[in-house]
């Protein structure tokens, strides 16, 4: 399933990560995981953006969708349906556990 990812950094969050010294080997890292099929970013008030297109490949992608938002304080943009099965996988996982 192909879905396009977006999210937002926050100046704070961004300049945070800038600090970082594993910021940019992350972003790469994050963006072979996710198999981005197109990334582009841009500037928005407050912060910078970012646009990916991806193909969801499994249950990997939550727990990958997760960790970016976690480090990033992103929130990626899915379809309804994305939604319902990330959230049920993410459960099945943390009931696992």
């Amino acid at each position: 399933m192909r879905y396009l990812m977006t999210f937002r950094i926050t100046a704070d969050h961004g300049n945070e990560a800038l600090k970082d010294m594993h910021f940019p080997m992350l972003m790469a890292q994050m963006l072979e995981t996710l198999k981005a099929e197109a990334a582009y970013f841009s500037t928005v008030p407050g912060g910078k953006s970012g646009y990916f297109v991806c193909e969801a490949e499994g249950s990997s992608d939550p727990v990958i969708l997760d960790a970016f938002q976690r480090y990033f304080g992103v929130v990626p943009a899915l379809s309804a349906e994305q939604m319902i099965q990330s959230l049920e996988e993410s459960q099945a996982l943390a009931v696992a556990a």
